[in-house]
């Protein structure tokens, strides 16, 4: 069975998406400025590309991977897509959203405390050798949380929560998209299906044999209007790293394209 020419459409639109986004991390090579906000930013848009990207080698028919055979891997695409939705609001949660800088202080606090006691954790698990960096790099970014302001004004199952080194965001991934003014609906149906095939729920074995043995179509469906979803998330990102450093794109088509879904990300809602 071919693959219907909507659905390789609109593969190819992400593809060239994806496409621009490389073109623009490259620029950032190795650059690090004094701003927090504008230098995390090219992470997340590195990270972005290399997700994309990987989506791309599991999607026939494209310029990562040019085979033009009809058969995917949906859970992995499902995987690999639920990590660059996530990526993107969490983007936008850092770096984009207009916040009092009170606010936005805390949520770079709280990243920087969250990342150091990842990193402890891991140590300890793995019984590794560290310096004594990584706890006073902890105990400083606990001070400071405890003297956050903002942090204060949070419920203390939160506070409690987070020196556990266990959340990132005091504001979930629908509660983003809601703030961001995506369409709630729409977002949550797609992050629960999406993550139905990360946890491997029983729905997720049930639907693989339904559609291996009755209809590929649900699959495909699906999966096209997740692409489409993403395509606009990723444009979104790129289009406020491009304002926010000051480019401009090398192509009008491209400009064009990103306009057109980053656009669209909002514009039902």
């Amino acid at each position: 069975m071919s693959l219907p020419k909507s659905f390789s459409n609109t593969i190819s639109e992400f593809d060239k998406i994806a496409e621009i986004g490389y073109d623009l991390s490259q620029l950032f090579n190795g650059v690090t400025i004094n701003d927090k906000q504008k230098t995390r930013s090219t992470y997340f848009l590195a990270k972005a590309i290399d997700n994309a990207i990987s989506i791309l080698t599991l999607l026939p028919n494209n310029r990562v991977n040019k085979n033009k055979t009809d058969y995917f891997d949906y859970s992995s695409i499902s995987a690999l897509s639920r990590n660059l939705l996530e990526l993107c609001n969490l983007h936008w949660y850092f770096c984009e959203e207009d916040i009092p800088l009170i606010e936005s202080e805390f949520r770079w606090l709280l990243y920087e405390y969250h990342e150091v006691k990842t990193l402890e954790k891991l140590s300890i698990d793995f019984d590794l050798e560290t310096d004594n960096s990584i706890y006073s790099d902890l105990l400083k970014y606990k001070q400071k949380l405890n003297e956050n302001v903002y942090f204060n004004t949070l419920p203390l199952e939160f506070q409690r929560q987070t020196f556990k080194g266990r959340k990132a965001t005091h504001l979930n991934q629908n509660e983003i998209a809601h703030r961001r003014g995506i369409d709630e609906k729409l977002f949550s149906t797609i992050y629960k299906v999406l993550s139905n095939e990360v946890h491997t729920m029983p729905l997720s074995l049930s639907a693989m044999v339904f559609t291996k043995t009755h209809d590929k179509d649900i699959h495909i469906a699906f999966l096209g209007l997740t692409l489409n979803f993403i395509s606009s998330l990723l444009a979104h990102l790129i289009l406020f790293i491009t304002h926010r450093w000051e480019l401009e794109f090398a192509l009008n088509k491209s400009a064009e394209i990103i306009n057109y879904y980053a656009q669209s990300l909002t514009s039902d809602t």
